[in-house]
């Protein structure tokens, strides 16, 4: 291959890698976040768009409060947020909690 091909294919690489990068939003920001442990930040980002009615937020939020990730286990508002989200079923984890996160729809 020459050189000329090489830094091309290099630069096509580069771009599509900041465009997805600048293409993340708050969710994905705080999915992130989530995932590296700083629940703070996943907190700050998913609840005001679970405020907002944005349901994988309300979903996410649900789940940490089930889970007590950066927040008091609390399993009514675990409840009240994954409904909100309208998912059904038990929220994640809670059967083996004995908690009674328990989604209406």
């Amino acid at each position: 291959m020459n050189v000329t091909f090489k830094a091309a294919v290099a630069a096509l690489i580069l771009a599509v890698a900041l465009a997805r990068s600048v293409a993340a939003g708050p969710l994905e920001d705080a999915l992130d976040a989530a995932e590296h442990h700083d629940y703070a930040t996943a907190i700050g980002r998913w609840r005001p768009l679970a405020d907002q009615g944005e349901v994988d937020a309300q979903y996410n939020l649900g789940v940490m409060y089930d889970k007590g990730q950066g927040v008091t286990r609390d399993y009514a508002n675990c409840s009240e947020l994954v409904s909100k989200s309208g998912r059904s079923g038990l929220c994640p984890r809670s059967t083996k909690s004995g908690g009674p996160c328990m989604r209406t729809v």
